[in-house]
């Protein structure tokens, strides 16, 4: 396997991780806000 390749895949992955951490992160704070929301109203 070349490893350009090996390196090109390993990058593309850790990519993915961060994005998908970034996105459920920001889906509890939005559950949060939400939840906050209907405790005050």
């Amino acid at each position: 396997m070349n490893d350009n390749l090996f390196i090109h895949i390993e990058f593309s992955s850790l990519i993915e991780n961060a994005n998908h951490l970034h996105f459920s992160y920001k889906n509890k704070i939005v559950a949060q806000k939400a939840a906050l929301s209907s405790v005050i109203s």
